[in-house]
């Protein structure tokens, strides 16, 4: 999940090997492991921002890496391509999380940012009003960087392998988003 030293690869847990609509998720982690090329694309989503971006890429679980800023196991994002995903996060405390990383200068700085799943998003009696991904859309928004909302990665069938601590480019236009490893 964050930049250590060396690289590592965020994707499908054992757990969900023999589902049926893991398989894709399944190869591209076989060809990550195995160094084959792994790339992604992905339609277009209405809360993309376009653009390139090019950067080392880390992040992962959004309370995980919230809850490691200030530690030693934090991450410098600076300049980098940043993924979030997150499960049965509450739709305020999604937005709480958003918050402390804008604040501590994790958002302002990145090159890219990569939207995965936010699986099973909760909400109160009184509706927060806005999904993950618009609340992502406005922090995100606040600094021109390149985003791709709709990325297969996270907790879910669907989570295809990312390799952590490599370089990559990222792009994103009109007709989708397209992850590529340098």
């Amino acid at each position: 999940m964050l930049a250590l030293g060396y690289q590592s690869v965020h994707g499908v847990m054992p757990l969900l090997f023999h589902q049926e609509s893991g398989e894709e998720s399944l190869e591209s982690l076989r060809r990550a492991l195995f160094g084959e090329s792994v790339g992604y694309s992905i339609p277009a989503h209405p809360l993309n921002c376009l653009g390139t971006a090019t950067g080392e890429l880390v992040g992962g679980n959004l309370s995980i890496l919230q809850t490691l800023t200030g530690t030693r196991s934090d991450c410098s994002t600076a300049g980098r391509i940043l993924f979030l995903e997150d499960i049965d996060e509450y739709l305020y405390a999604i937005d709480r999380m958003l918050v402390h990383l804008d604040r501590t200068g994790k958002l302002a700085s990145l090159a890219g940012l990569l939207v995965g799943h936010f699986t099973n998003p909760q909400d109160n009696t009184t509706p927060y009003g806005q999904t993950p991904n618009e609340i992502i859309a406005y922090y995100a928004g606040k600094y021109g960087f390149p985003v791709a909302h709709g990325f297969p990665v996270g907790h879910e069938p669907q989570n295809m392998a990312l390799i952590c601590g490599r370089m990559a480019q990222l792009r994103v236009d009109n007709t989708g988003a397209r992850l590529a490893y340098l």
